[in-house]
This record gives structure tokens, C-alpha cells and sequence, in this order.
């Protein structure tokens, strides 16, 4: 109770815009599971792209290599392409687990491991799930919407990734991004 008034009397004394602005523990929201490094949505998503990558890569020279990228991939609607492969009701989710290469695959999940990591630990791992796929689901609807009729398909989680850093910019304004590994 005592230290209830003295943070009440504190509180008064520092003003609101002081109040925002200050880092400590009590005016942070209340967190069960604390800070993860790695939580687990963000865990299953990075695990999930890598072995469809690793998948990809092995059987790239087999029959069935070509096929999970054709059969994931998202495909314009009256596409134009000489193989006859099209839009399929899957693919909105199947595409943001395949990637062009390596350097697609490893930048796509960094972000998605530096930004999401805080924005999971913020609202736990089913909003985060929720999110992340709306937010690729959304962002292959609005890639069919403007590519009708090409003939190359769309493959990787950079729309779901822009949600993520969209969603972080939008909470954490005034947050500090150090990246030594630049410099």
C-alpha cells in the first residue's frame, strides 16, 4: 500500500509527458510468459521456412523440385505462362514458405526474428500468429489484384514481413535499432 502512494505521489510530481516517456518496469504491460529471445510462433515460422527451403534446394534437381515450387508458388490469375500452371486456392499461405534463394530466405526471417520476437512477446502467440498470416494472406490478395495475367508467380514472406515491421514502427516509434554487424 505504501509504495502504491509513493508512485502515486511520484506520478504527480514527474507530470504525463514525462511519465510517457520514462522506461521503467511499472509502466510496462503486464507479461506472463516475460521476454523470449526466441518465442515460439517466431520459432515455428523461421523452422517452417528453412526446411521448405532445405526442401526446395535438395529436390531441386529431381522431379519433385520443380513441383513444390509450382504447386506453392503464388500464380496470377489468368496467367499467362507457358507450363499452363495458375492460381490455386492454397497458395496464399503456401507462398510465404518458399524463397528464391538463400539471401531471400535469411533477411525475410532476420526480420521477421529482430521485429517480431518483441511484438509476439507483446501479445502472445496466438495475435502473433493471427497477424503474421493475415498480413501474408492480405498481401497475396492484393499481389493477385495486381498482377493479373502475368506469367511469374510470387514466392517468399517479405508481405508478411512488411506487416510485421509495419506493426513495430506503428508501436515502438521512438525505439532504437542497433545494427553493429554493419559496421
Amino acid at each position: 500500500m505504501r509504495s502504491a502512494r509513493k508512485n502515486l505521489a511520484e506520478r504527480k510530481r514527474t507530470g504525463p509527458e514525462e511519465e510517457s516517456n520514462a522506461m521503467s518496469y511499472q509502466n510496462q504491460p503486464y507479461s506472463p510468459g516475460g521476454f523470449q529471445v526466441m518465442p515460439p510462433a517466431i520459432k515455428t515460422i523461421i523452422l517452417a521456412n528453412v526446411a521448405v527451403f532445405l526442401l526446395q534446394t535438395l529436390l531441386q534437381n529431381s522431379p519433385f523440385g520443380g513441383l513444390i515450387t509450382a504447386a506453392g508458388a503464388l500464380w496470377p490469375v489468368a496467367s499467362a505462362n507457358q507450363d499452363g500452371l495458375s492460381f490455386q486456392i492454397w497458395q496464399p499461405v503456401t507462398y510465404m514458405f518458399l524463397h528464391g534463394s538463400f539471401g531471400h530466405l535469411f533477411f525475410n526471417m532476420f526480420a521477421l526474428w529482430i521485429f517480431g520476437t518483441e511484438l509476439e512477446n507483446y501479445w502472445g502467440t496466438r495475435q502473433f500468429n493471427i497477424y503474421y498470416f493475415v498480413c501474408g494472406i492480405g498481401a497475396a490478395f492484393i499481389n493477385l489484384l495486381t498482377t493479373i495475367g502475368d506469367p511469374y508467380p510470387t514466392v517468399g514472406a517479405s508481405g508478411a514481413i512488411y506487416g510485421v515491421l509495419l506493426a513495430f514502427g506503428m508501436m515502438f516509434p521512438d525505439r532504437y535499432i542497433f545494427m553493429y554487424f554493419l559496421f
